[in-house]
Protein backbone atom coordinates (compact mmCIF):
# COMPACT_ATOMS: atom_id res chain seq x y z
CA UNK A 1 0.00 0.00 0.00
CA UNK A 2 1.39 3.61 -1.19
CA UNK A 3 2.34 5.43 1.81
CA UNK A 4 0.13 8.01 0.86
CA UNK A 5 -2.90 6.53 0.59
CA UNK A 6 -5.86 7.21 2.98
CA UNK A 7 -7.19 3.73 4.53
CA UNK A 8 -10.87 2.87 5.94
CA UNK A 9 -10.94 -0.50 8.31
CA UNK A 10 -14.56 -2.27 9.26
CA UNK A 11 -13.59 -4.33 11.52
CA UNK A 12 -16.36 -5.83 13.92
CA UNK A 13 -13.95 -7.49 16.27
CA UNK A 14 -12.13 -4.06 17.52
CA UNK A 15 -8.61 -5.42 16.76
CA UNK A 16 -7.40 -3.00 14.02
CA UNK A 17 -8.04 -0.36 16.94
CA UNK A 18 -4.39 -1.55 18.43
CA UNK A 19 -2.17 -0.21 15.19
CA UNK A 20 0.92 1.57 15.95
CA UNK A 21 -0.06 5.56 14.68
CA UNK A 22 1.08 8.75 15.87
CA UNK A 23 -2.36 11.11 16.37
CA UNK A 24 -5.27 9.48 17.42
CA UNK A 25 -8.54 11.29 17.68
CA UNK A 26 -10.71 9.18 19.87
CA UNK A 27 -14.50 9.57 21.21
CA UNK A 28 -13.80 8.07 24.49
CA UNK A 29 -11.35 10.02 26.36
CA UNK A 30 -12.00 8.88 29.67
CA UNK A 31 -11.87 5.03 28.41
CA UNK A 32 -9.19 5.91 26.54
CA UNK A 33 -6.81 7.48 29.36
CA UNK A 34 -7.91 4.41 31.83
CA UNK A 35 -6.15 2.20 28.96
CA UNK A 36 -3.34 4.36 28.19
CA UNK A 37 -2.38 4.50 32.74
CA UNK A 38 -2.65 0.70 32.39
CA UNK A 39 -0.49 -0.22 30.05
CA UNK A 40 2.20 2.63 31.35
CA UNK A 41 3.69 3.38 27.85
CA UNK A 42 6.09 6.04 28.26
CA UNK A 43 5.42 6.56 24.47
CA UNK A 44 1.63 6.37 24.61
CA UNK A 45 -0.06 9.78 26.27
CA UNK A 46 -3.79 10.94 26.23
CA UNK A 47 -4.35 14.30 26.24
CA UNK A 48 -7.91 14.87 27.65
CA UNK A 49 -9.68 17.42 29.75
CA UNK A 50 -9.61 15.43 33.00
CA UNK A 51 -5.58 16.30 32.82
CA UNK A 52 -4.26 18.37 35.13
CA UNK A 53 -2.83 21.79 34.34
CA UNK A 54 0.84 20.17 35.14
CA UNK A 55 -0.28 16.94 33.45
CA UNK A 56 -1.36 19.02 30.11
CA UNK A 57 1.99 21.12 30.13
CA UNK A 58 4.10 18.16 30.64
CA UNK A 59 2.61 17.00 27.35
CA UNK A 60 3.00 20.09 25.11
CA UNK A 61 6.48 20.18 25.96
CA UNK A 62 7.46 17.13 25.38
CA UNK A 63 5.49 17.52 21.85
CA UNK A 64 7.78 20.36 20.84
CA UNK A 65 11.15 18.44 21.81
CA UNK A 66 13.79 18.09 18.61
CA UNK A 67 12.57 14.22 19.29
CA UNK A 68 9.52 13.91 21.16
CA UNK A 69 9.24 10.72 23.48
CA UNK A 70 5.01 10.64 22.56
CA UNK A 71 4.55 8.20 19.88
CA UNK A 72 0.96 7.66 19.81
CA UNK A 73 -1.20 9.92 21.34
CA UNK A 74 -4.85 10.56 22.24
CA UNK A 75 -6.98 13.48 21.43
CA UNK A 76 -10.43 14.09 21.26
CA UNK A 77 -12.08 16.19 18.12
CA UNK A 78 -12.84 18.63 20.37
CA UNK A 79 -9.17 19.71 21.00
CA UNK A 80 -8.39 18.69 17.79
CA UNK A 81 -10.49 22.10 16.83
CA UNK A 82 -8.47 24.38 19.18
CA UNK A 83 -5.66 26.74 18.22
CA UNK A 84 -2.96 25.56 20.22
CA UNK A 85 -3.46 21.80 18.95
CA UNK A 86 -3.41 22.65 15.20
CA UNK A 87 -0.08 24.92 16.01
CA UNK A 88 1.08 21.75 17.52
CA UNK A 89 0.10 19.62 14.79
CA UNK A 90 1.94 22.34 12.34
CA UNK A 91 4.91 22.09 14.10
CA UNK A 92 4.91 18.41 13.95
CA UNK A 93 4.44 18.13 10.57
CA UNK A 94 6.87 20.72 9.58
CA UNK A 95 9.69 18.81 11.58
CA UNK A 96 8.36 15.66 9.71
CA UNK A 97 7.19 13.95 12.48
CA UNK A 98 3.58 13.35 12.50
CA UNK A 99 3.21 9.94 10.49
CA UNK A 100 -1.02 9.87 10.62
CA UNK A 101 -4.38 10.87 11.39
CA UNK A 102 -6.01 7.96 12.68
CA UNK A 103 -10.00 8.73 13.46
CA UNK A 104 -11.87 5.68 16.03
CA UNK A 105 -15.14 5.44 15.84
CA UNK A 106 -15.27 7.00 12.67
CA UNK A 107 -19.10 6.57 12.22
CA UNK A 108 -19.95 9.62 14.54
CA UNK A 109 -18.75 12.10 11.40
CA UNK A 110 -22.07 11.05 9.43
CA UNK A 111 -25.19 11.47 9.49
CA UNK A 112 -25.96 7.84 8.04
CA UNK A 113 -24.17 6.57 11.65
CA UNK A 114 -26.30 5.61 14.66
CA UNK A 115 -24.09 8.01 16.86
CA UNK A 116 -23.26 11.33 14.60
CA UNK A 117 -21.13 14.05 16.64
CA UNK A 118 -21.22 17.01 15.19
CA UNK A 119 -17.29 18.13 16.69
CA UNK A 120 -16.33 15.10 14.18
CA UNK A 121 -16.82 17.24 11.27
CA UNK A 122 -14.48 19.97 12.28
CA UNK A 123 -11.44 16.87 11.70
CA UNK A 124 -11.13 17.46 8.55
CA UNK A 125 -9.79 20.77 9.04
CA UNK A 126 -6.60 19.65 10.24
CA UNK A 127 -6.31 18.80 6.12
CA UNK A 128 -5.36 22.17 5.80
CA UNK A 129 -3.00 22.37 8.53
CA UNK A 130 -1.65 19.05 7.57
CA UNK A 131 -2.33 18.61 4.13
CA UNK A 132 0.00 15.26 3.06
CA UNK A 133 -0.47 13.40 6.21
CA UNK A 134 -2.25 10.00 5.43
CA UNK A 135 -5.68 9.42 7.71
CA UNK A 136 -7.37 6.10 8.56
CA UNK A 137 -10.32 5.91 9.75
CA UNK A 138 -11.75 2.92 12.16
CA UNK A 139 -15.08 1.53 12.60
CA UNK A 140 -17.07 -1.49 13.57
CA UNK A 141 -20.48 -0.19 12.16
CA UNK A 142 -20.58 1.40 9.04
CA UNK A 143 -22.93 0.23 6.45
CA UNK A 144 -22.33 1.13 2.54
CA UNK A 145 -23.75 5.14 2.66
CA UNK A 146 -21.74 5.77 5.81
CA UNK A 147 -19.08 4.20 4.95
CA UNK A 148 -19.15 6.63 1.45
CA UNK A 149 -20.27 10.05 3.81
CA UNK A 150 -17.26 9.11 6.12
CA UNK A 151 -15.05 9.29 2.95
CA UNK A 152 -16.45 12.47 1.99
CA UNK A 153 -16.53 14.17 4.99
CA UNK A 154 -12.72 13.33 6.28
CA UNK A 155 -12.28 14.60 2.30
CA UNK A 156 -10.11 11.04 2.49
CA UNK A 157 -8.44 10.32 -1.10
CA UNK A 158 -6.71 7.48 -3.05
CA UNK A 159 -8.38 5.27 -0.25
CA UNK A 160 -8.05 1.57 0.50
CA UNK A 161 -10.64 -0.10 2.57
CA UNK A 162 -10.33 -3.26 4.72
CA UNK A 163 -13.45 -4.79 5.78
CA UNK A 164 -13.48 -7.77 8.02
CA UNK A 165 -16.83 -9.78 7.91
CA UNK A 166 -19.76 -9.21 10.91
CA UNK A 167 -20.27 -12.97 11.73
CA UNK A 168 -18.55 -14.24 14.56
CA UNK A 169 -19.52 -17.60 14.96
CA UNK A 170 -18.52 -17.62 19.00
CA UNK A 171 -21.84 -14.95 19.77
CA UNK A 172 -25.05 -16.70 20.13
CA UNK A 173 -27.98 -14.11 18.99
CA UNK A 174 -31.32 -14.78 20.06
CA UNK A 175 -34.63 -12.76 20.84
CA UNK A 176 -37.40 -13.62 23.55
CA UNK A 177 -40.59 -11.70 23.94
CA UNK A 178 -41.04 -10.62 27.77
CA UNK A 179 -45.08 -11.09 27.52
CA UNK A 180 -45.30 -14.94 26.31
CA UNK A 181 -42.68 -16.58 28.82
CA UNK A 182 -43.82 -19.24 31.53
CA UNK A 183 -42.48 -17.36 34.40
CA UNK A 184 -41.78 -13.72 34.78
CA UNK A 185 -38.97 -12.00 32.47
CA UNK A 186 -37.16 -11.42 35.56
CA UNK A 187 -36.93 -14.83 36.80
CA UNK A 188 -36.45 -15.98 33.45
CA UNK A 189 -33.30 -13.60 32.81
CA UNK A 190 -31.92 -14.36 36.52
CA UNK A 191 -32.04 -18.39 35.11
CA UNK A 192 -30.21 -17.31 32.03
CA UNK A 193 -27.18 -15.40 33.71
CA UNK A 194 -27.00 -18.14 35.57
CA UNK A 195 -26.67 -20.51 33.01
CA UNK A 196 -24.36 -17.86 31.00
CA UNK A 197 -21.90 -18.06 33.92
CA UNK A 198 -22.38 -22.02 34.40
CA UNK A 199 -23.10 -21.46 38.53
CA UNK A 200 -24.96 -24.77 39.49
CA UNK A 201 -28.44 -22.94 41.09
CA UNK A 202 -27.59 -25.07 44.25
CA UNK A 203 -24.26 -23.19 44.69
CA UNK A 204 -26.38 -19.66 43.50
CA UNK A 205 -28.54 -20.09 46.22
CA UNK A 206 -28.38 -17.76 49.08
CA UNK A 207 -31.66 -18.10 50.27
CA UNK A 208 -32.64 -21.62 51.31
CA UNK A 209 -37.11 -21.61 52.18
CA UNK A 210 -38.52 -24.86 53.34
CA UNK A 211 -42.29 -24.16 53.25
CA UNK A 212 -45.30 -26.82 52.82
CA UNK A 213 -42.73 -29.51 52.52
CA UNK A 214 -40.89 -28.34 49.74
CA UNK A 215 -37.95 -26.82 48.97
CA UNK A 216 -37.92 -23.57 47.01
CA UNK A 217 -34.70 -21.69 45.97
CA UNK A 218 -34.30 -17.64 45.81
CA UNK A 219 -31.22 -17.30 42.91
CA UNK A 220 -29.13 -14.07 43.68
CA UNK A 221 -26.92 -13.07 41.66
CA UNK A 222 -23.81 -10.50 42.63
CA UNK A 223 -24.56 -6.89 40.52
CA UNK A 224 -24.13 -3.40 39.93
CA UNK A 225 -25.08 -0.86 38.45
CA UNK A 226 -23.89 1.53 36.03
CA UNK A 227 -25.44 4.60 34.58
CA UNK A 228 -25.09 8.42 34.66
CA UNK A 229 -27.15 9.61 38.06
CA UNK A 230 -23.66 7.97 40.09
CA UNK A 231 -20.88 10.39 40.57
CA UNK A 232 -17.73 9.07 38.26
CA UNK A 233 -15.35 8.09 41.30
CA UNK A 234 -19.01 5.47 42.16
CA UNK A 235 -18.45 4.86 38.34
CA UNK A 236 -15.10 3.89 38.40
CA UNK A 237 -15.45 1.94 41.13
CA UNK A 238 -18.13 -0.15 39.60
CA UNK A 239 -16.19 -0.40 36.83
CA UNK A 240 -13.50 -2.11 38.49
CA UNK A 241 -15.09 -4.47 40.14
CA UNK A 242 -16.61 -5.30 37.32
CA UNK A 243 -13.48 -5.52 35.42
CA UNK A 244 -11.65 -7.61 37.73
CA UNK A 245 -14.38 -9.83 37.74
CA UNK A 246 -14.98 -9.23 41.49
CA UNK A 247 -18.54 -8.78 40.39
CA UNK A 248 -20.04 -10.82 37.88
CA UNK A 249 -22.39 -8.46 36.25
CA UNK A 250 -22.68 -5.00 35.55
CA UNK A 251 -26.65 -3.67 34.76
CA UNK A 252 -25.65 -0.42 32.66
CA UNK A 253 -27.06 2.13 30.47
CA UNK A 254 -25.70 3.53 27.77
CA UNK A 255 -23.74 5.79 30.06
CA UNK A 256 -21.56 2.57 29.85
CA UNK A 257 -18.32 3.61 27.58
CA UNK A 258 -18.09 1.85 24.58
CA UNK A 259 -14.11 1.73 24.90
CA UNK A 260 -14.19 -1.36 27.39
CA UNK A 261 -11.59 -3.72 27.10
CA UNK A 262 -12.93 -6.70 29.01
CA UNK A 263 -12.52 -10.05 26.80
CA UNK A 264 -14.45 -12.77 28.59
CA UNK A 265 -17.56 -10.97 29.19
CA UNK A 266 -19.91 -14.01 28.45
CA UNK A 267 -23.30 -12.52 27.60
CA UNK A 268 -24.78 -9.09 26.66
CA UNK A 269 -28.49 -8.83 27.54
CA UNK A 270 -30.44 -5.62 26.43
CA UNK A 271 -33.70 -5.33 28.55
CA UNK A 272 -34.57 -2.19 26.22
CA UNK A 273 -33.02 -2.56 22.79
CA UNK A 274 -31.46 0.19 21.59
CA UNK A 275 -33.32 2.78 18.97
CA UNK A 276 -31.33 1.39 15.46
CA UNK A 277 -29.27 -2.04 14.56
CA UNK A 278 -25.88 -0.66 14.26
CA UNK A 279 -25.84 0.81 17.79
CA UNK A 280 -27.28 -3.00 18.66
CA UNK A 281 -24.33 -4.76 16.82
CA UNK A 282 -21.55 -2.46 18.48
CA UNK A 283 -23.09 -2.94 21.73
CA UNK A 284 -23.62 -6.66 21.64
CA UNK A 285 -19.92 -7.51 20.16
CA UNK A 286 -18.66 -6.55 23.33
CA UNK A 287 -19.60 -10.28 24.22
CA UNK A 288 -16.96 -12.88 23.24
CA UNK A 289 -13.81 -10.93 22.81
CA UNK A 290 -11.30 -13.88 23.86
CA UNK A 291 -13.21 -15.95 20.63
CA UNK A 292 -15.15 -18.26 23.54
CA UNK A 293 -18.69 -18.80 22.99
CA UNK A 294 -21.00 -16.20 24.39
CA UNK A 295 -24.68 -15.14 24.07
CA UNK A 296 -26.31 -11.89 22.78
CA UNK A 297 -30.11 -11.66 24.03
CA UNK A 298 -33.05 -9.16 24.06
CA UNK A 299 -35.66 -9.16 25.92
CA UNK A 300 -38.56 -7.58 23.85
CA UNK A 301 -41.93 -6.21 24.38
CA UNK A 302 -44.97 -3.98 22.76
CA UNK A 303 -44.16 -1.25 25.06
CA UNK A 304 -40.69 -1.52 24.76
CA UNK A 305 -41.41 -0.78 20.53
CA UNK A 306 -43.59 1.96 21.49
CA UNK A 307 -41.10 3.67 23.60
CA UNK A 308 -38.59 3.58 20.48
CA UNK A 309 -40.84 4.97 18.63
CA UNK A 310 -41.29 7.99 21.18
CA UNK A 311 -37.81 8.43 21.31
CA UNK A 312 -37.05 8.35 17.54
CA UNK A 313 -39.33 10.80 17.19
CA UNK A 314 -38.50 13.05 20.23
CA UNK A 315 -34.83 13.11 18.25
CA UNK A 316 -36.85 14.08 15.05
CA UNK A 317 -38.24 17.03 16.88
CA UNK A 318 -34.99 17.96 18.64
CA UNK A 319 -33.36 17.82 14.66
CA UNK A 320 -35.82 20.93 13.56
CA UNK A 321 -33.82 23.09 16.27
CA UNK A 322 -30.07 22.24 15.06
CA UNK A 323 -28.30 24.50 12.75
CA UNK A 324 -27.11 22.39 9.91
CA UNK A 325 -28.48 22.40 6.48
CA UNK A 326 -31.58 20.93 5.18
CA UNK A 327 -30.05 18.34 3.78
CA UNK A 328 -27.96 17.20 6.63
CA UNK A 329 -31.08 17.12 8.11
CA UNK A 330 -33.16 14.93 6.19
CA UNK A 331 -30.15 12.41 6.08
CA UNK A 332 -29.85 12.24 10.08
CA UNK A 333 -34.04 12.06 10.04
CA UNK A 334 -34.04 8.66 7.18
CA UNK A 335 -30.90 7.24 9.12
CA UNK A 336 -33.10 7.13 12.35
CA UNK A 337 -36.35 6.01 10.66
CA UNK A 338 -34.27 2.83 8.74
CA UNK A 339 -32.14 2.19 11.96
CA UNK A 340 -35.17 2.06 14.05
CA UNK A 341 -37.17 0.19 11.59
CA UNK A 342 -34.12 -2.69 11.05
CA UNK A 343 -33.88 -2.99 15.04
CA UNK A 344 -37.45 -3.64 15.22
CA UNK A 345 -37.56 -6.36 11.95
CA UNK A 346 -34.55 -8.06 13.70
CA UNK A 347 -36.21 -8.39 17.12
CA UNK A 348 -39.59 -9.24 14.94
CA UNK A 349 -38.94 -11.11 12.28
CA UNK A 350 -38.12 -15.06 12.66
CA UNK A 351 -34.95 -14.77 10.71
CA UNK A 352 -31.07 -15.59 10.86
CA UNK A 353 -29.46 -12.89 13.22
CA UNK A 354 -26.19 -12.77 11.96
CA UNK A 355 -27.86 -12.83 8.25
CA UNK A 356 -29.81 -9.85 9.20
CA UNK A 357 -26.53 -8.15 10.56
CA UNK A 358 -24.98 -9.18 7.04
CA UNK A 359 -27.68 -7.97 5.11
CA UNK A 360 -27.85 -3.65 6.90
CA UNK A 361 -24.15 -3.92 6.21
CA UNK A 362 -23.96 -4.68 2.51
CA UNK A 363 -22.05 -7.87 3.68
CA UNK A 364 -23.36 -10.68 0.78
CA UNK A 365 -20.26 -13.44 1.30
CA UNK A 366 -21.24 -14.62 5.05
CA UNK A 367 -20.52 -17.96 5.80
CA UNK A 368 -23.47 -19.95 7.23
CA UNK A 369 -24.88 -19.94 10.47
CA UNK A 370 -25.76 -22.67 11.36
CA UNK A 371 -26.38 -23.09 14.81
CA UNK A 372 -25.00 -19.56 16.21
CA UNK A 373 -28.67 -18.11 16.24
CA UNK A 374 -32.00 -19.23 18.00
CA UNK A 375 -33.83 -19.10 14.66
CA UNK A 376 -31.32 -21.52 12.76
CA UNK A 377 -30.92 -23.80 15.79
CA UNK A 378 -34.69 -23.85 16.25
CA UNK A 379 -36.43 -22.39 13.42
CA UNK A 380 -40.13 -23.90 14.73
CA UNK A 381 -39.31 -22.63 18.19
CA UNK A 382 -38.74 -18.89 16.81
CA UNK A 383 -41.23 -19.00 14.23
CA UNK A 384 -43.73 -19.67 17.15
CA UNK A 385 -42.65 -17.11 19.39
CA UNK A 386 -42.43 -14.26 16.76
CA UNK A 387 -46.12 -15.64 15.54
CA UNK A 388 -47.28 -15.61 19.13
CA UNK A 389 -45.88 -11.66 19.17
CA UNK A 390 -47.35 -10.33 15.78
CA UNK A 391 -50.60 -12.51 16.88
CA UNK A 392 -50.75 -10.51 20.14
CA UNK A 393 -50.23 -6.94 18.28
CA UNK A 394 -52.71 -7.51 16.03
CA UNK A 395 -55.26 -8.66 18.77
CA UNK A 396 -54.19 -5.09 20.50
CA UNK A 397 -54.67 -3.38 17.11
CA UNK A 398 -58.09 -4.40 16.74
CA UNK A 399 -59.10 -3.64 20.10
CA UNK A 400 -57.66 -0.19 19.71
CA UNK A 401 -59.80 0.33 17.27
CA UNK A 402 -62.88 -0.87 17.64
CA UNK A 403 -63.04 0.19 21.11
CA UNK A 404 -61.32 3.56 21.16
CA UNK A 405 -59.34 3.72 24.03
CA UNK A 406 -58.45 0.88 26.94
CA UNK A 407 -61.18 2.58 29.44
CA UNK A 408 -64.59 1.20 28.88
CA UNK A 409 -67.58 2.88 30.01
CA UNK A 410 -69.56 0.01 31.81
CA UNK A 411 -66.40 -1.26 33.77
CA UNK A 412 -64.68 2.18 34.15
CA UNK A 413 -67.49 4.27 35.18
CA UNK A 414 -66.29 6.65 32.46
CA UNK A 415 -62.75 6.84 33.44
CA UNK A 416 -60.13 8.82 32.33
CA UNK A 417 -58.73 7.99 28.56
CA UNK A 418 -55.73 6.09 27.88
CA UNK A 419 -53.34 7.74 25.51
CA UNK A 420 -53.42 7.23 21.68
CA UNK A 421 -50.90 5.00 19.93
CA UNK A 422 -50.21 9.06 18.47
CA UNK A 423 -49.79 10.89 21.95
CA UNK A 424 -46.67 9.37 22.31
CA UNK A 425 -43.87 12.07 21.54
CA UNK A 426 -46.44 14.93 21.67
CA UNK A 427 -47.52 15.50 25.45
CA UNK A 428 -45.04 13.93 27.55
CA UNK A 429 -41.65 15.27 28.81
CA UNK A 430 -40.94 12.21 30.60
CA UNK A 431 -40.73 8.83 28.95
CA UNK A 432 -40.30 6.98 31.85
CA UNK A 433 -43.27 8.49 33.30
CA UNK A 434 -44.94 7.49 29.95
CA UNK A 435 -43.76 3.67 30.48
CA UNK A 436 -45.67 3.80 33.91
CA UNK A 437 -49.01 4.46 32.36
CA UNK A 438 -48.48 2.39 29.47
CA UNK A 439 -47.52 -0.80 31.64
CA UNK A 440 -51.08 -0.16 33.86
CA UNK A 441 -53.06 0.21 30.53
CA UNK A 442 -51.49 -3.03 29.22
CA UNK A 443 -52.65 -4.61 32.38
CA UNK A 444 -55.75 -3.14 32.32
CA UNK A 445 -56.08 -4.14 28.41
CA UNK A 446 -55.87 -7.63 29.67
CA UNK A 447 -57.98 -7.42 32.33
CA UNK A 448 -60.64 -6.24 30.15
CA UNK A 449 -59.85 -8.66 27.67
CA UNK A 450 -59.85 -11.24 30.04
CA UNK A 451 -63.42 -10.26 31.35
CA UNK A 452 -64.96 -10.07 28.39
CA UNK A 453 -64.29 -13.39 27.09
CA UNK A 454 -65.70 -14.89 30.53
CA UNK A 455 -68.65 -12.51 29.88
CA UNK A 456 -69.51 -14.31 26.46
CA UNK A 457 -68.63 -17.47 28.06
CA UNK A 458 -70.91 -17.02 30.93
CA UNK A 459 -73.68 -16.21 28.61
CA UNK A 460 -73.50 -18.96 26.19
CA UNK A 461 -72.71 -21.82 29.20
CA UNK A 462 -73.91 -20.29 32.14
CA UNK A 463 -75.67 -23.43 33.84
CA UNK A 464 -72.91 -25.46 32.37
CA UNK A 465 -69.67 -23.94 33.72
CA UNK A 466 -71.34 -24.26 37.59
CA UNK A 467 -71.59 -28.09 37.24
CA UNK A 468 -68.13 -28.26 35.87
CA UNK A 469 -66.23 -25.77 37.64
CA UNK A 470 -63.16 -27.12 39.10
CA UNK A 471 -61.21 -25.25 40.75
CA UNK A 472 -57.22 -24.25 39.55
CA UNK A 473 -54.52 -25.90 41.73
CA UNK A 474 -52.33 -23.59 40.43
CA UNK A 475 -53.94 -20.54 41.42
CA UNK A 476 -56.21 -20.99 43.60
CA UNK A 477 -58.86 -18.51 45.33
CA UNK A 478 -60.50 -18.01 49.00
CA UNK A 479 -64.36 -19.00 48.94
CA UNK A 480 -64.55 -19.62 45.79
CA UNK A 481 -68.27 -20.43 45.94
CA UNK A 482 -69.12 -16.59 47.11
CA UNK A 483 -71.71 -14.38 45.71
CA UNK A 484 -70.25 -10.97 47.11
CA UNK A 485 -70.04 -9.60 43.46
CA UNK A 486 -72.48 -10.69 41.02
CA UNK A 487 -71.55 -11.97 37.58
CA UNK A 488 -67.99 -12.42 39.22
CA UNK A 489 -67.16 -15.90 38.08
CA UNK A 490 -64.46 -17.84 40.10
CA UNK A 491 -62.23 -18.31 36.73
CA UNK A 492 -62.26 -14.32 36.17
CA UNK A 493 -60.62 -14.05 40.02
CA UNK A 494 -58.17 -16.90 39.13
CA UNK A 495 -56.95 -14.61 36.51
CA UNK A 496 -56.52 -11.88 38.72
CA UNK A 497 -54.57 -13.98 41.19
CA UNK A 498 -51.82 -15.36 38.45
CA UNK A 499 -51.28 -11.52 37.43
CA UNK A 500 -50.76 -10.34 40.78
CA UNK A 501 -48.79 -13.84 41.62
CA UNK A 502 -46.73 -13.14 38.17
CA UNK A 503 -46.48 -9.07 39.45
CA UNK A 504 -44.99 -10.40 43.12
CA UNK A 505 -42.82 -12.99 41.73
CA UNK A 506 -41.03 -10.95 39.50
CA UNK A 507 -40.38 -8.41 42.71
CA UNK A 508 -39.21 -11.03 45.33
CA UNK A 509 -36.87 -12.22 42.73
CA UNK A 510 -33.85 -10.33 44.34
CA UNK A 511 -35.30 -10.17 47.95
CA UNK A 512 -36.22 -12.81 50.84
CA UNK A 513 -39.77 -14.34 49.96
CA UNK A 514 -42.26 -13.72 52.90
CA UNK A 515 -43.96 -16.58 51.32
CA UNK A 516 -45.04 -18.30 48.15
CA UNK A 517 -46.21 -15.56 45.75
CA UNK A 518 -49.55 -17.61 44.76
CA UNK A 519 -50.33 -17.25 48.43
CA UNK A 520 -49.63 -13.99 48.83
CA UNK A 521 -51.83 -13.26 45.52
CA UNK A 522 -54.76 -15.18 46.91
CA UNK A 523 -54.78 -13.30 50.02
CA UNK A 524 -54.21 -9.98 47.95
CA UNK A 525 -57.24 -10.66 46.21
CA UNK A 526 -59.31 -11.95 48.82
CA UNK A 527 -58.59 -8.82 50.39
CA UNK A 528 -59.66 -6.76 47.27
CA UNK A 529 -62.85 -9.06 46.74
CA UNK A 530 -64.11 -8.95 50.38
CA UNK A 531 -64.09 -4.99 50.25
CA UNK A 532 -65.42 -4.35 46.49
CA UNK A 533 -69.36 -4.45 46.23
CA UNK A 534 -69.19 -3.91 42.30
CA UNK A 535 -67.48 -5.30 39.08
CA UNK A 536 -66.35 -2.17 38.79
CA UNK A 537 -64.51 -1.38 41.91
CA UNK A 538 -62.71 -4.96 41.69
CA UNK A 539 -61.24 -4.56 38.77
CA UNK A 540 -59.93 -0.94 39.54
CA UNK A 541 -58.67 -2.21 42.68
CA UNK A 542 -57.20 -5.10 41.12
CA UNK A 543 -55.67 -3.18 38.22
CA UNK A 544 -54.26 -0.86 40.66
CA UNK A 545 -52.53 -3.30 42.99
CA UNK A 546 -50.52 -5.29 39.75
CA UNK A 547 -49.38 -1.63 38.91
CA UNK A 548 -48.21 -1.05 42.18
CA UNK A 549 -46.21 -4.20 42.75
CA UNK A 550 -44.58 -3.17 39.37
CA UNK A 551 -43.48 0.00 39.76
CA UNK A 552 -41.75 -1.13 42.96
CA UNK A 553 -39.88 -3.90 40.59
CA UNK A 554 -38.78 -1.08 38.52
CA UNK A 555 -37.53 1.00 41.36
CA UNK A 556 -35.67 -2.23 42.93
CA UNK A 557 -37.88 -2.12 46.04
CA UNK A 558 -39.33 -4.82 47.74
CA UNK A 559 -43.36 -5.60 48.08
CA UNK A 560 -44.08 -5.78 51.36
CA UNK A 561 -46.57 -8.07 51.92
CA UNK A 562 -48.66 -8.78 55.33
CA UNK A 563 -50.14 -11.47 56.25
CA UNK A 564 -53.88 -11.12 57.39
CA UNK A 565 -55.20 -13.11 60.38
CA UNK A 566 -56.65 -16.52 59.59
CA UNK A 567 -60.21 -17.55 60.06
CA UNK A 568 -61.67 -20.83 59.20
CA UNK A 569 -64.83 -19.01 57.70
CA UNK A 570 -62.83 -16.62 55.24
CA UNK A 571 -58.99 -17.96 54.69
CA UNK A 572 -59.13 -21.53 54.16
CA UNK A 573 -58.57 -23.08 50.21
CA UNK A 574 -61.31 -25.19 49.00
CA UNK A 575 -60.30 -28.24 47.25
CA UNK A 576 -60.75 -29.30 43.94
CA UNK A 577 -61.97 -32.40 45.40
CA UNK A 578 -64.38 -30.58 47.78
CA UNK A 579 -65.90 -28.61 45.17
CA UNK A 580 -66.25 -31.53 42.85
CA UNK A 581 -68.61 -33.25 45.76
CA UNK A 582 -70.31 -30.19 46.31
Amino acid sequence: MPDDDDVVVLDPDGEATSGKTQSVSNKMSSDVKKSVEKKKWDFLMSLNSKLTAAERTGITEDLRNKVPTIKLLYITPEAAATDNMRRILSSLHKRNLLSYFVVDEAHCVTHWGHDFRPDYLKLSALRDVCPDVPWIALTATANTKAQEDIIAQLKLKNVQTFKASTFRGNLYYDVYMKDHLNVAPERHLAEFILRCLKVPKEKASNVLKVEKGSRKQVERIRCLAYHAGLSNKLRDDVQNQWMKNEVPVIAATIAFGMGIDKPDVRFVVHWTMPQNLAAYYQESGRAGRDGQRSYCRIYYSQPDKEFLHFLVRRDLAMLKGKKISETARKQQATAMQHGLEKMVEYAEMAQCRHQCFAKYFGENDLPPCRMHCDFCKDPKATIARASQFQAACSSTKMMKASKGNFDNGELYAGGKRAHDDDDYGCNSSDAWERLEKEEAARTREIVQSEFAKRRKVERQREPELKEVYIPSTEYPIKEPKSKTIPNLAPQRREEMVRLISQALDANWLLFERPCESTEAASSLEWSIYRNAKTLTTYQHKTVAKVTEIKKLTKECEQYVFEREPTTSSSTSFVSAVTMVKS
